[in-house]
This record gives C-alpha cells, structure tokens and sequence, in this order.
C-alpha cells in the first residue's frame, strides 16, 4: 500500500512509517536518522489519521522535505507537508476533490519546486494546476507546480556571504543579530512567518542588536536585512523560534 518511504538530506535520512504502538493503537511518523543510525528528530505527520496512511509519495528537495499524501479514508481529499530538513512544519496545504482511488498522487522537486501528480474524477481544487489527457471513463490527470516562493513567501531567498549572523538560533525569548558587514547607517529589519507576514520591522546599527520575541509563536521565520548600500537585495536569515 505505499506506506513505508524514505528520502536522503545531507542532515541524515529522513522516514515516514506508520507504527503499532499496541493492539490497533498506531500514529504514523516522520523521522530523521543520522547516517551513523542516531535518532534526530521524530515528529507526528498533522494527518487525518494517527491509524496507517496508505499511498504516501515523499522528496527531499535542497531545502524541504515534503510529503503528499490522502487526507481522508474515502480518497475526497488530499494534503501536501512540507518541512524543513530540521522537520519543522514549514507549510500544510489541503487539496479537496474526488480522487481515483487505486492510482496515488506522487510529489516530485525540481530544485526546491514541487510538482504533484494526480488522477481525479472531479474538479480537483489546487492553483495552477495544469489538465492534462488520460484515458478512462470520467478521469482526469493533472500536474501542479507549489513553487518555492510559496513555501518561503518569496520570489528569491538570498543568503549571501556578508559577516551578518543571529543567535541564539533556535531561539526562545530574544535573538541577537550581529553585523560586522562594515554597512553604513541604519538597516531595516523584518522578521516574517513562512507565508510572507510581516510580524516585526525594526531598523538596528551595526554592531549587535537584540530582537525581543514576545507574542511570536514557534515555528519558522525568516530574518531579511536591508542594508543601506544594497537595499533592493535583502540578506536573509532563517530563524527557528521554539
């Protein structure tokens, strides 16, 4: 039944696998394993189910790990995972629809692109999803492109070499930004969720500056940094609240 999958990142191996806890109590896990065979990370998939997922397609992508996979017992929706290679949930997405239920949709990356693939027997709800011929009373194929920028919220993420850091990282009550970039003036600040949200914009001097994360939730966010002598090319800096 597809069940079982497994990817390679560079933090380690990365698997999905339904587990008997005892009797018919089960819950299905996303785990990341060290190549030395050391337990990293071990993470409950927000699934439909805590019972066994059948027909789930798994990537890894240069930044992301993502999974596609049913969101119901009768194939009338599916969810598209996406996690970081740390396996924080980056970004849940819901595709409504009827499905056909003996062909699974698989997920692919080019890149850090995603392209799913689908046979439906309805109009299936997913952006920019391309129909495409197939043979077979009432069905249809499609394929659809989740871009990088909608999973970071941007067109382009630049990280560039400049003697910027932030720290601690994860962090919990405040981060320190440090900028030994040698930049003239004042820099603007601005701390965003995965979908692109402003949740904090602030400008700093060089030198080191504390961020207070009162109110933020954890998660992941991304820290872009315009300096003054290039302020159309922001530096960005991923940062994990926990």
């Amino acid at each position: 039944n597809n069940v079982g999958q497994i990817v390679a990142t560079e933090n380690g191996l990365c698997t999905f696998e339904p587990i008997v806890v005892n009797g018919f109590t089960s819950r299905n896990s996303l785990k990341l394993i060290s190549f030395s065979g050391q337990l990293i990370q071990d993470v409950d998939p927000p699934l439909f189910s805590s019972f066994a997922v059948f027909r789930v397609s798994m990537v890894a992508s240069p930044s992301h790990i993502a999974l596609f996979t049913r969101n119901a017992n009768n194939n009338t929706s599916h969810i598209l995972l996406v996690y970081d290679h740390d396996l924080n949930l980056a970004v849940s997405k819901v595709i409504d629809g009827g499905a056909q239920y003996y062909v699974p949709g698989h997920i692919a990356a080019n890149g850090d692109d995603l392209f799913i693939t689908q046979v439906h027997n309805t109009n299936m709800v997913f952006d920019g999803a391309l129909e495409l011929p197939f043979l077979g009373t009432n069905q249809n194929f499609y394929l659809a492109d989740f871009s990088s920028s909608a999973i970071t919220g941007f067109s382009d993420v630049n990280i560039d070499d400049s003697n910027i850091s932030i720290y601690p990282n994860p962090a919990s009550d405040f981060f320190i930004i440090s900028d030994e970039s040698g930049s003239k003036g004042n820099t603007l600040v601005e701390i965003t969720n995965v979908s692109g949200t402003t949740i904090q914009s602030r400008y700093f001097n060089n030198g080191e500056n504390r961020i207070d994360l009162a109110g933020m939730t954890s998660g992941l966010y991304f820290v872009k940094l315009y300096l003054e002598e290039n302020p159309s090319q922001p530096v960005i800096r991923k940062l994990m609240v926990k």
